[in-house]
């Protein structure tokens, strides 16, 4: 081959093409008509070097990829590598990947499924007769702990005010205070506060009312309508839906004896 490449070179018109895609890598042109003559097959085919797995042991329902590698840099017009898994209902893989010419490994994309219990499937990469296989363990999404019931429960609901309140007052409103025992928890205690006349009045912030953190009592307030006789409220305080606690207080008008 040597031999007629050099009378080539020095005897005639040549084109040579360097084709190192698997094909004919040298060619030649005599003359006109022009004839192209095979002078050699100077590479093999490659082959399935590697598959490697970004990860082996992963959550169900994530995606990770996968790498297929050849022996040597693919042909014109890339080589294609066949893809398979096994536990198909929890990895999915495309039906194969191209490696691009001149290249020598591509990437590919792994899919996965949320999987109730830990298992382990294959990825599988097969070309020209050749499989390499790799397992990948999947595991269960953790489903968080139902957060505990909280102990912490209000032991009394104390209003700071006379048992009487004059609704003649010009603001027409007074400071309540809510008392738990023991100490709110870690991110306070919140309880809510009604009664059974929010026609005359209303708490502010709808009722809801927060212990704060480490602490065992907290103020609100009450705003009320003027009344021109005696009415009985009752209020209530409930925690988590239950009513834990209940007052009864009076809302009088102007000149009511023992209000203020």
């Amino acid at each position: 081959m040597v031999r007629q490449l050099r009378r080539a070179l020095i005897g005639g018109t040549i084109a040579a093409s360097l084709a190192l895609s698997g094909g004919y890598a040298i060619t030649r042109i005599d003359g006109a008509p022009a004839t192209i003559q095979n002078v050699a097959h100077l590479k093999a085919k490659p082959k399935l070097a590697g598959l490697k797995l970004a990860k082996r042991k992963m959550l169900g329902g994530k995606k990770t990829y996968g790498v297929v590698t050849l022996t040597a840099a693919a042909p014109m017009g890339g080589v294609k590598v066949k893809l398979a898994a096994k536990s198909a209902t929890y990895i999915k893989v495309p039906k194969s990947v191209k490696v691009p010419a001149g290249k020598k490994k591509v990437r590919f994309t792994i899919r996965t499924a949320k999987i109730p219990r830990v298992g382990t499937g294959v990825v599988a990469a097969g070309l020209n007769g050749r499989i390499l296989k790799r397992k990948l363990t999947l595991t269960p999404v953790k489903t968080p702990a139902p957060d505990a019931p909280n102990p912490y429960k209000p032991t009394k609901f104390t209003l700071h005010f006379n048992e009487f309140v004059d609704s003649s007052k010009l603001d027409r409103s007074l400071e309540a205070h809510i008392d738990i025992l023991p100490a709110a928890p870690q991110g306070g205690l919140t309880l809510t506060v009604t009664s059974n006349r929010p026609d005359l009045l209303t708490i502010d912030n709808g009722g809801k009312v927060t212990v704060p953190e480490g602490q065992t009592a907290t103020p609100f307030r009450i705003h009320y309508k003027e009344v021109q006789d005696p009415v009985q409220i009752q209020f209530f305080t409930t925690y988590n839906g239950v009513t834990v606690e209940s007052i009864v207080r009076n809302l009088v008008p102007k000149g009511y004896p023992g209000a203020w």
